[in-house]
């Protein structure tokens, strides 16, 4: 809108006859440009901004098949600036990972709440896979380096360890409401949430429909319920 108002204008300026020279007179830059020149301007950027925009950027491709130059256009960076800020672009990649893996153990702990928390958990986690297309940050680390790149499995088993000890209230309150088996010990439990958290990732990814991947959340919750 911006762009097709000030060729519009450079028309009114320049007149008809002068179009296309109105229009080469008020080119505009693109997002990422424009803010490689603003940094360049004043010495700042906003850090937030381009590591959230990466973070974007690697769930679409991964870290190994991202465009440097796509990367470079989202965040506002240079490949010298991305250096300069984040160390290079595996740090970035690292840092993103990181960022991207907390915040998903933040929102999932902090939606369970009472004895069928769990279950509301895993559908917010299926309803937000739908609104982002299956794209998941944390499989393509998984997909791409397996358990080769000891930084990427720093960074996941930390993400790991901090959902391990949120998940524990949710574990001894299904046991007291009685939905949950109390021979189920705190590490079975986790390794049975991070296997089911890998399995609707990975399926979501796959395209399978949100529906489907509601059905098998349920089903694998009934695994947890006392045996009668």
């Amino acid at each position: 809108m911006l762009r097709d108002s000030l060729h519009f204008a450079s028309d009114m300026f320049c007149g008809p006859g002068l179009a296309t020279v109105g229009a080469w007179c008020c080119w505009l830059p693109s997002p990422g440009e424009w803010l490689q020149g603003a940094i360049a301007a004043f010495g700042g950027f906003d850090r937030e901004a381009s590591l959230r925009a990466a973070i974007e950027v690697f769930k679409r491709s991964g870290p190994g098949r991202t465009d440097p130059q796509e990367l470079q256009s989202a965040t506002g960076l240079s490949s010298e600036q991305i250096e300069q800020e984040f160390g290079g672009e595996r740090l970035l990649y690292l840092e993103a990972l990181r960022r991207n893996s907390n915040d998903n153990v933040a929102r999932f702990l902090g939606a369970i709440e009472g004895p069928h928390g769990l279950e509301r958990a895993l559908f917010d986690l299926i309803y937000r896979m739908e609104k982002e297309g299956g794209q998941a940050l944390g499989i393509f680390a998984i997909a791409e380096f397996g358990r080769a790149d000891a930084d990427v499995n720093a960074v996941l088993e930390d993400a790991w360890r901090s959902l391990s000890a949120g998940l524990e209230p949710s574990r001894l309150i299904g046991i007291e409401a009685g939905t949950m088996d109390a021979s189920i010990s705190h590490e079975t439990f986790v390794e049975f949430m991070k296997v089911t958290l890998i399995a609707l990732r990975m399926s979501a990814s796959a395209g399978t429909p949100s529906d489907t991947l509601r059905a098998n959340a349920r089903h694998a919750l009934r695994s947890l319920r006392p045996q009668s």
